[in-house]
């Protein structure tokens, strides 16, 4: 037999119940009637058991913790203890946040105003700095990757004075090359603009003089398979530098351009109104016999009681009748006589006028042949000067729409403050107006800048060139890159035998 139950068990259910238990109330309603039920004994107590109640230690809050067994997205186990998270919290997008806290806080220095009679008086002494600056850049950045080929290749060029192996100049030689290269592209341009802005005046020829030079850098910084996102923006850089440089020069040919397009078209419009008056008058008694003659497809009078009769051929404008197939075609179908055939239609005036050079009264509506043939009559020409003009304006706009929108896709404000968060809150945080590019120091690291604006306007040169500045500088940091100071010198500036020599060349010259 087997063995009986033990005493401890509870006693079996009536039989009037079913064997499975009604379930009972939830977790939460159970614990939103304990907290009532919590808060009316509170009420009900005295104030002698409340001040005991207050020595009690609160009991802490129940927590959630996720099993060990369960994952972390990486495939770890993850550490206990871990609260779960709020689904909206594990839905939310991840946020990059620059590796450097420094420029998370960083707020430009907000320098006094120089005023622009005093950056006038400098610039010319700018003009020539930066653009020497410039060329020992281009040349150490050409040297330099020269140097990084392997000493067996044809195109290797060591350099004097070479870094040692183990430096940062040595390992990422290729990369400070193209900072030195991408720096002396700035410093060239700034020189350009300052030229520019002391003067007044705008050069075209000085601007396109740097189209080479420009190609030999985009090349250099061709995004390739595993470049970053804060080397693809020096590419955008370089392709905005090439847009606002076309904007410039069509901001320039076109105020050039405008006042003889205005005088041309002035020009135009006379001898139209003439054409068409002159028209007028020689083919007002020609229309005035016209408008005398019957109506195309209408019967003569004579035939309006006799609809069989031989007087009843239709007749043309000038009163020529017409022939029996056409006659016949034409009361063979009804819709004939609506809508001529296609290549009826077809003007012999010539294509249609420009509103803006016709007299007002034609200027609503479609004009008559005879004016469309008049003004057809009349055309304009260029000297060669003004074509040439035309052209550059029809070239440089599309240069920087192309240009503009490649660089809008690599460099833009979201890439600046990913990967150039100092940079960036130097334009952010900016006080300074679209017309204050003489206020910035071009060597000043942290000042207030501003963001290059619209190309169309012709503006905005010299703020891409202190923005295109603080960029290299705060990428170069990891390289430490030295700019200036670590350029490979010329020739005639580290042999002391060529610099006797061109020296020599120098005071005969």
């Amino acid at each position: 037999m087997p063995s009986p139950l033990p005493p401890t068990l509870p006693p079996s259910p009536p039989a009037s119940r079913s064997a499975s238990p009604v379930p009972g109330p939830s977790v939460q309603s159970a614990k939103r009637k304990s907290e009532i039920t919590l808060d009316i004994d509170r009420s009900k107590r005295s104030r002698t058991e409340s001040i005991v109640s207050t020595h009690r230690v609160p009991q802490p809050s129940p927590i959630h913790h996720l099993p060990r067994s369960e994952l972390a997205e990486d495939g770890e186990v993850a550490e206990e203890p871990s609260l779960v998270s709020h689904p909206a919290q594990s839905r939310a997008t991840t946020i990059h946040i620059p590796s450097d806290p420094s420029a998370n806080s960083f707020v430009p220095i907000r320098r006094p105003k120089r005023g622009h009679q005093h950056t006038m008086q400098l610039i010319p002494t700018l003009h020539e700095k930066y653009h020497q600056a410039g060329r020992k850049l281009k040349y150490s950045g050409d040297a330099r990757f020269w140097s990084t080929y392997p000493p067996s290749h044809k195109e290797y060029r060591p350099i004097p004075n070479a870094p040692p192996p183990n430096s940062l100049y040595h390992i990422h030689g290729g990369m400070v090359a193209k900072l030195e290269l991408m720096e002396a592209l700035v410093m060239f341009v700034y020189s350009s603009w300052c030229k520019e802005y002391g003067r007044g005046a705008i050069y075209p020829d000085s601007w396109l003089s740097m189209e080479g030079f420009i190609k030999w850098c985009k090349a250099k910084w061709k995004p390739e398979e595993g470049s970053s996102d804060a080397e693809k923006a020096f590419h955008g850089l370089i392709h905005m530098f090439h847009a606002f440089i076309h904007a410039r020069i069509v901001t320039h040919s076109h105020r050039k351009l405008r006042s003889d397009l205005e005088r041309i078209t002035e020009g135009t419009y006379q001898a139209v109104n003439a054409a068409i008056t002159d028209a007028a008058s020689h083919g007002s008694s020609s229309l005035g016999v016209k408008s005398q003659s019957t109506p195309p497809m209408l019967p003569s009078p004579a035939s309006i009681g006799a609809t069989n009769s031989a007087n009843s051929t239709p007749t043309n404008r000038d009163g020529t009748p017409i022939s029996s197939e056409i006659r016949s075609a034409s009361t063979s179908s009804s819709s004939a006589i609506n809508v001529p055939p296609p290549s009826s239609l077809s003007s012999p005036s010539g294509p249609s006028i420009p509103l803006p050079l016709l007299p007002p009264e034609y200027r609503t509506g479609i004009p008559p042949p005879h004016v469309t043939a008049a003004a057809n009559s009349v055309s304009a020409s260029f000297n060669l000067n003004q074509l040439a003009t035309v052209n550059e304006v029809s070239f440089s706009l599309s240069v920087a729409i192309s240009e503009m929108q490649t660089a809008q896709t690599h460099l833009n404000f979201s890439i600046m403050a990913r990967h150039f968060p100092r940079t960036f809150a130097r334009m952010v945080h900016s006080t300074l107006k679209s017309t204050e590019e003489h206020e910035v120091d071009f060597e000043d690291d942290d000042g207030e800048l501003f963001w290059p604006g619209q190309s169309i306007t012709g503006d905005g040169l010299g703020w891409l060139c202190y923005m295109g500045e603080a960029m290299v500088q705060e990428f170069g940091k990891q390289f430490d890159y030295k700019g200036l100071k670590g350029v490979v010198p010329k020739p005639d500036q580290y042999d002391p035998r060529l610099r006797l020599s061109s020296s020599g060349i120098a005071g005969q010259r």
